[in-house]
């Protein structure tokens, strides 16, 4: 499992296109499935930063790991966003999230 953090939409598709880039240049199998599970504020922009301080938002990848757990974290990702639907975060910015789930 890796965390990672971003503060902008490019910041995230550079780390995306990296970890891609990583994983079929590598011994790791195209068979495994490495799941990214990334949250962000729905406020993200795609060069600036109109939050600060904080990251505004995350990720984690995760492999070899049973079903179950992934479901998990799956779920746990979920209840995150129903916790910050319509919250308020940063000098009245908009804190809901948002979430992608993505298999590499």
């Amino acid at each position: 499992m890796l965390w990672y953090g971003y503060e902008n939409n490019y910041q995230r598709k550079y780390l995306l296109n990296w970890m891609k880039e990583k994983t079929r240049s590598s011994h790791i199998s195209f068979n495994n499935n490495i799941i990214l599970i990334e949250l962000f504020l729905s406020t993200i922009q795609e060069n600036e930063v109109i939050v600060n301080p904080g990251v505004v938002g995350c990720g984690i990848v995760i492999d070899n790991l049973s079903k179950k757990s992934i479901d998990e974290f799956d779920m746990f990702s979920d209840e995150l966003i129903k916790i910050y639907h319509n919250s308020i975060v940063f000098e009245n910015h908009n804190g809901s999230i948002e979430k992608e789930k993505i298999i590499l």
